[in-house]
Formats: structure tokens, C-alpha cells, sequence
């Protein structure tokens, strides 16, 4: 789906450009997005930096940014926004050679920030939070958590293949089939109890994904956009 959005995006402005007799040496154009549209993001801008637009006139702010591509350059306009105790941004495994254009750019975190100021920091994006979820924001105490999950990932799945491929525990699931569940529960039309029974087969990543029988609210506010939005309006301040 990632690609296709990517090809008609690329399509519209390369067309768009040549039908409005635009000049695509001197003009400037903003790409962003989060999550998936971070990634859509991050390649369009790559893709239009090699389709005769100048580098240097191209920008993308992309948020939550997933890894993209086994072959990534280090393009300085290309900025990657990201909280490192959100999963997401580290999927696919740099551990199966995935990264992300362009340069990556931490939110704080207790595992980057010391820690007097990152709780004045906190404080003022959960004001921010706060007025636009309706309640707290539920932090990790730093990255390590997640960084173990993603590890535990690369265990179940040491490759591209064995996610796709090697069944795991009593429910013979494969990696990919137990993140597909969880897509279905995220994306509110799969069910937690089947997602739980499923945990099962994947006990070294269910105490991260689950909390009192349901999915963890800090994955959601490690990840949501009302995250990056609070930290970025707390830098404002």
C-alpha cells in the first residue's frame, strides 16, 4: 500500500510541475507526514531529489518515521523525527539491513536526557498531551524497554524470511501473523482476546504489548501523533 500511495504521490507532482509549467530548479517543496505517512514521506522525498528536482530545495519533516529501505542515504533536508521509546520507528529490524533516509533527530527520553531536565521537559509537552487526549502521558523510564522488545522481535525472527516464515509456540503462528492480529486490534476491528490467546506463542514480547488484559496505553502514547505534536509545541514554550 506504502508503494502505491508512493508512486501516485511521485506521479502527481512530477506531472503537476510539468502542467503548470512550474520550474523544478528553483522550487521549494515540504513533504510530512507520521507513521506510515512518515514513510511515504521519507521516500518521496528521496524519489523526488533523483527526478530533476535540486536537492537542496526539497524538504521533508517526517515523524515516527519506520525504517524504508535496505539502501538509505544520509540526506541532510530529509529530517526524521523520532520518539525512541516508540517500536515503531525501528521496523523493519535494522537487524535485516533497514534504515531511513536523510538524519534522525531523538525526542527526549530518560535514555538520552538527564534526568532533571527531562522531567521539566515532560511536564510541560504533558500540559500540551493533556489538552489534546484528555489525560496524562504515560512515558517508559527511557528506551531500554523497547529496545528489548525489538530485540526479542529479531529473536522470533532473526530474518526477513523467518518473520514471514517460522512458526512459533502452541498456536503455530509466524511473526508476521501475531502482528497482524495486532494491526487488527489497533486498528479496532480484530479482537484482544484472540490476540491474547495468541500471545501465547510469544511470551517475550506479550508483557510489552499487554497490560491488564488489554494493549499497554504507552505504546499508543509512545507512538500516537498527539505525542510528537505535545513534545514539539513543548520545545515552542
Amino acid at each position: 500500500r506504502n508503494r502505491r500511495i508512493l508512486q501516485q504521490e511521485s506521479k502527481y507532482v512530477i506531472c503537476e510541475h510539468k502542467d503548470q509549467g512550474i520550474n523544478s530548479a528553483s522550487t521549494k517543496i515540504l513533504v510530512t507526514g507520521h507513521s506510515r505517512g512518515a514513510a511515504v514521506a521519507n521516500m518521496l522525498a528521496k524519489r523526488l531529489m533523483a527526478s530533476g528536482f535540486v536537492s537542496n530545495n526539497i524538504f521533508a519533516y517526517a515523524f515516527a518515521t519506520p525504517n524504508v529501505s535496505t539502501s538509505v542515504s544520509a540526506l541532510p533536508n530529509i529530517h526524521n523525527v523520532v520518539n525512541p521509546e516508540d517500536f515503531v520507528p525501528k521496523a523493519p529490524l535494522e537487524k535485516w539491513g533497514f534504515g531511513k533516509h536523510g538524519v534522525v533527530h531523538e525526542l527526549p527520553s530518560l535514555s538520552n536526557t538527564e534526568m532533571s531536565s527531562y522531567d521539566q521537559l515532560h511536564s510541560l509537552m504533558n500540559d500540551h498531551f493533556k489538552k489534546l487526549v484528555g489525560e496524562d502521558h504515560l512515558n517508559y523510564t527511557g528506551a531500554a524497554e523497547t529496545s528489548e522488545f525489538i530485540a526479542n522481535v529479531g529473536n522470533y525472527a532473526p530474518t526477513v524470511q523467518a518473520y514471514y516464515e517460522t512458526r512459533h509456540g502452541v498456536g503455530q503462528l509466524t511473526t508476521y501473523e501475531y502482528f497482524m492480529k495486532l494491526a487488527g486490534v489497533v486498528g479496532g476491528g480484530g479482537d484482544i482476546a484472540d490476540f491474547s490467546t495468541a500471545s501465547a506463542s510469544f511470551p517475550d514480547l506479550a508483557g510489552y504489548l499487554i497490560a491488564g488484559g488489554l494493549l499497554s496505553p504507552r505504546i499508543f502514547h509512545a507512538h500516537g501523533p498527539e505525542t510528537y505534536l505535545s513534545w514539539l509545541k513543548a520545545f515552542s514554550s
